[in-house]
């Protein structure tokens, strides 16, 4: 199973496909099909992941350095 921030890497990679993907057919000027809109709607929705699961990976880097820094402090008062 990947990481959250691997995971974001992945959503961030296929938003910026699909951003592309949205650049091309907005070259044609009349796009009937609306695939244009599809994926933008689809670039922002990768983005959206993309950020959640770096907001995951984030608070749970916080977790281990709070406990690191708990367990530090505890260090320290016993040496005293």
């Amino acid at each position: 199973m990947a990481s959250p921030t691997e995971s974001a890497e992945r959503y961030f990679r296929a938003a910026y496909d699909r951003a592309l993907a949205a650049a091309n057919h907005t070259k044609d000027v009349q796009d009937p099909t609306g695939i244009a809109v599809y994926d933008i709607a689809a670039s922002l929705s990768g983005i959206s992941k993309g950020l959640g699961d770096l907001a995951i990976g984030l608070r749970a880097t916080y977790m281990v350095l709070e406990r690191m820094e708990k367990k530090l402090e505890s260090e320290r008062l016993s040496r005293r």
